[in-house]
């Protein structure tokens, strides 16, 4: 050997481009064993989100696609978007107006079993007409990009989170009115006491403005009372 081989180093270039590798290599093990283990995937940070991903753009849905396959466990959803972009990419390099296709997947357990401990895919999801924020990763080879898993859509402030149409389920029926009870029909029957007991205070009214003296106030004090109980019965 040489006194040059004997006295060689490694340049520092070559040295962070081994660190890289060896970073990289230990993410791609860590997804690796994540998909492996079937373990359900922390929502990332808006940090994490922003490193993550190729494009971070503000867009509106314009439709939506989705398609779906059943197995004896699991229910599972792969859905792509028409999102137009509102803004200038905070990331990347959509600008306002660019019309892009975004792919995002999710699955639900259907299994007799208990789930067992497993990745359900993207949460929360968009829906048409919704203006949302999009952490999205440029997919090789397709015309399209991939929402950041499990978190990369961010929906505004006063969006529902919990709305079934975000996983392709159909939306809640509204609400049926209640069927009236026998004892609410009868509430509301026209001969009910409050129409009685105006019905008798008239007469009393009347017969009491042709007296004089004590019998007058007597049977106006009877008719008065008579119509507050009437009052009374329909405001309760």
């Amino acid at each position: 050997m040489n006194e040059s081989e004997r006295h060689h180093h490694p340049s520092g270039g070559s040295i962070k481009d081994r660190r890289g590798l060896l970073i990289l290599l230990a993410m791609m093990a860590a997804t690796l064993t994540t998909a492996a283990w079937g373990v359900e995937i922390a929502p990332k940070s808006p940090q994490e989100l922003a490193e993550i991903a190729d494009e971070i753009v503000l867009g509106v849905v314009e439709s939506r696609s989705m398609e779906q396959t059943t197995n004896e466990e699991w229910l599972e959803r792969k859905f792509t978007y028409q999102v137009r972009v509102e803004e200038d990419s905070e990331k990347g390099g959509l600008k306002q107006g660019d019309v892009i296709q975004v792919k995002a997947a999710n699955r639900r357990w259907i299994g007799p079993d208990p789930m067992p401990p497993s990745g359900t895919g993207h949460f929360p999801l968009p829906i048409v007409g919704e203006l949302a924020r999009f952490h999205l990763v440029d997919i090789s080879g397709d015309d399209a990009y991939m929402v950041v898993i499990p978190n990369g859509v961010e929906l505004s402030r006063d969006a529902d989170a919990t709305d079934p149409r975000r996983i392709g389920d159909l939306p809640p029926e509204p609400a049926m009115p209640e069927e009236e009870t026998p004892a609410e029909e009868a509430d509301r029957d026209p001969f009910g006491w409050d129409v009685l007991l105006v019905l008798l205070a008239i007469p009393l009214v009347v017969g009491g403005l042709r007296q004089k003296g004590r019998p007058r106030l007597v049977l106006l004090l009877v008719a008065s009372v008579m119509l507050a109980g009437a009052i009374t019965i329909v405001l309760v």
